[in-house]
């Protein structure tokens, strides 16, 4: 058994206070000896965590602790939450706010729609949808589809020097030690800088992108 000393977080405790209806300590307890502790626990619910909610230490010959009706809702939050979800944007960058989403008022839609209403699985569960949620995201006009929405800068388009091959960075080495002109070659001191200087000098490369230079 969890210790129930343990405390639910946040969403948790906002959901089984303002979504569905139920006795908030005697569900709190429930909840922790189950488990359900965090988001992560409740969006991964199991019928296992759901038969230690419903019966004291999960013994299905004790009497059972909670109605027909508030076991059915508790099967279905995970799914009503990925409505939200589904119904607000992407993730995972646009993370729903469930503090100030999820409501008794909203759960009670959720209730009333069918599944081809929910946009969801045939027998009326909710997964995440990235395609549904994309169109949300639009209809919603966030992120790139806010009209204030500003585009990152744009990354350099230089190679940093770690990226470069071994052909570059020599060429870029002896770019620092050498301009090439027509009297340049008085000072080439070796084969490679004679190869270096005719690359440079005849192809008039730029070295701000080294990336297609082939060394043969």
């Amino acid at each position: 058994m969890v210790a129930t000393r343990q405390q639910l977080d946040q969403v948790v405790h906002h959901v089984l206070k303002h979504v569905l209806e139920v006795d908030l300590l005697t569900m709190v307890t429930y909840f922790k000896e189950a488990g359900l502790i965090n988001l992560v626990d409740v969006m991964s619910m199991k019928d296992s965590h759901l038969k230690k909610v419903k019966f004291k230490d999960g013994d299905e010959t004790t009497p059972p602790r909670i109605t027909p009706t508030e076991e059915s809702e508790l099967k279905l939050i995970p799914s009503y939450l990925n409505w939200e979800q589904n119904n607000y944007a992407t993730l995972p960058n646009y993370a729903v706010d469930l503090l100030d989403t999820a409501s008794r008022y909203r759960f009670n839609i959720f209730l009333c729609l069918d599944a081809n209403g929910r946009q969801g699985n045939a027998d009326g569960t909710v997964s995440y949808s990235h395609a549904v949620a994309f169109e949300s995201e639009r209809r919603n006009r966030i992120g790139y589809y806010d009209p204030s929405y500003t585009p990152p800068p744009s990354a350099p388009t230089t190679t940093p020097n770690k990226c470069r091959s071994a052909a570059a960075t020599a060429l870029l080495n002896f770019d620092k030690k050498i301009k090439v002109s027509e009297d340049s070659w008085t000072k080439l001191e070796s084969a490679a800088e004679w190869r270096n200087w005719k690359i440079k000098h005849l192809a008039k490369l730029k070295l701000a992108d080294m990336d297609d230079i082939v060394d043969s």
